[in-house]
């Protein structure tokens, strides 16, 4: 357990940076799998003597530690509010220093993309000349046919100019620093295995086409690879703890033997898939045959723990909205996936249909060259959106709080034990978010906690088994096994079966 205040370093373009370990009297971090990502919050107590080398400017960054020396947080510096106040002795002093940062992925949202057709000099950033984007965007729109993950790995590259500033990127553009992790792959190499990676599959149909004179980096990276967020994230992390200690970057730093590690940006299907898909379907949407769901990490007991479930997350038919789909040549696609349907639970509950947005052609079969690829790859989509969301009123989602803990990282599963409990005594689910808080009590004395945010939470491992069918179809929904104990009466409506 972290005891002692938290290590954070303040870098910048035109400073060497500096320790505001000393002078934190709370710091919230959050990281989590939408947006805006990441953020630091910090309270700091920094005197007016120390203004012109330690009091952050936006636009400086924030790097936090972890008790190993390991950066857990990285941030753009968006506000600081302060002010002064005379003390006894007639002298000014500082009120609380309030810090607020966003994540490189947010900056990418603030930075504009515009093409200036008079502009005769060199393009700069993303202010183009015409003549260079006409370049950029016919290269982009190539990569963004190609395989997804690396299409948006080489759009980063091309888009991400901003430069992170030497002593934490080595004045390197966010393009050029942050990697994407696309596949198991990427992962085990980056990440160290972190993540359990399923691609996602397909070629773009919206290829750049927004309306980039009036967009953002992030806009078109979003608009380009972003399908529905409850079947495909993309969210920024850190990569395996492989990063260079910062002496030998010669950077100054809060510790000698901090680690800055590397950024990356994860993009895959939700890793919510506890059983393959079956036979063709599989093929039509090259999802490996392999579960997704990853080994849970071991959690320690949590002081609090909150759950819910609701009726809203209920779903019992699943179909696939495809692009384009109200346009003539296209048409017949709307009509062309075979829907994926709960019999029985329609007709207790009503009709309760999931609709998932996936912007993605196909990917191409030299097996099936016929109308039947279309057909057979969209019912792959509404089969997957159906394994991974029927049935959802099951799952529990909430918060846990407990000590401080960086071992699970938003995007991983977890399971916590649950003492005297009547099934098997623990609590399984999905982090959808991580918080981590520190408080300087008077005193000295520190008190830090980390809170979870998760859903798909189940009391019992057995209640991930459910069977839904279509006329064609059948799936196993969200588990591999029937219930390993008699189900008692009313456990059902608990998330038991």
């Amino acid at each position: 357990m972290a005891t002692r205040k938290p290590r954070v370093a303040l870098y910048g373009h035109e400073i060497v940076g500096g320790d505001l370990s000393p002078y934190v009297t709370s710091l919230d971090v959050l990281n989590q799998l939408r947006r805006p990502w990441s953020t630091i919050n910090a309270s700091l107590a920094i005197p007016v003597a120390k203004w012109q080398s330690l009091l952050p400017q936006p636009g400086d960054w924030l790097v936090v530690y972890d008790d190993d020396g390991y950066s857990i947080a990285m941030g753009y510096v968006d506000s600081v509010r302060t002010g002064l106040r005379a003390g006894n002795d007639g002298e000014h002093q500082t009120e609380q220093v309030n810090v607020s940062t966003i994540s490189w992925l947010e900056l990418l949202g603030r930075t504009r993309v515009v093409v200036a057709f008079a502009w005769q000099t060199e393009s700069v950033g993303t202010l183009y000349r015409g003549s260079d984007w006409y370049q950029q965007w016919k290269t982009l729109i190539g990569a963004s046919k190609g395989d997804l993950g690396e299409a948006l790995e080489s759009s980063l590259t091309a888009l991400a100019a901003v430069r992170f500033p030497r002593k934490i990127g080595g004045g390197r553009r966010i393009g050029d620093a942050v990697s994407v992790v696309h596949s198991q792959y990427t992962s085990d190499v980056l990440a160290g295995g972190a993540y359990s990676v399923e691609p996602v599959h397909g070629l773009s149909l919206r290829g750049l086409s927004a309306p980039w004179q009036d967009s953002t980096v992030l806009d078109l990276l979003l608009h380009t690879f972003q399908a529905d967020d409850s079947m495909v994230e993309m969210f920024p992390a850190f990569g395996a703890r492989t990063g260079l200690r910062v002496e030998e970057r010669e950077w100054s730093s809060v510790d000698p033997d901090a680690v800055i590690m590397e950024p990356i940006l994860v993009y895959r299907l939700r890793p919510w898939l506890a059983g393959p898909l079956g036979g063709v379907n599989a093929r039509a949407m090259e999802v490996g045959q392999r579960p997704t769901w990853p080994e849970p990490i071991k959690a320690p007991e949590q002081h609090r723990i909150s759950i819910q479930w609701s009726d809203g997350n209920r779903s019992n038919v699943a179909t696939a909205d495809i692009p384009n789909a109200g346009q003539p040549v296209i048409k017949w696609w709307e009509a062309a996936a075979v829907p994926v349907a709960d019999r029985k639970g329609i007709m207790q509950h009503g009709l309760r249909v999931l609709d998932v947005k996936w912007p993605f052609y196909p990917p191409p079969d030299q097996q099936m060259r016929s109308e039947g690829t279309i057909v057979k790859s969209i019912s792959a989509i509404a089969e997957l959106a159906a394994t991974l969301h029927l049935r959802g009123e099951r799952f529990a989602s909430g918060s846990c709080t407990g000590p401080y803990l960086t071992a699970v990282r938003p995007g991983q599963s977890f399971v916590t034990p649950i003492e005297r409990a009547p099934w098997d005594g623990s609590l399984t689910a999905y982090a959808e978010s991580v918080k981590h808080r520190w408080q300087v009590k008077p005193g000295g004395a520190i008190h830090v906690e980390t809170e979870i945010g998760y859903t798909r939470g189940l009391l019992y491992e057995g209640a991930r088994h459910a069977e839904i069918t279509s006329t064609k179809i059948k799936v196993p929904v969200s588990g591999l096994h029937e219930p390993s104990r008699p189900v008692a009466p009313g456990d059902e409506r608990k998330g038991f079966a």
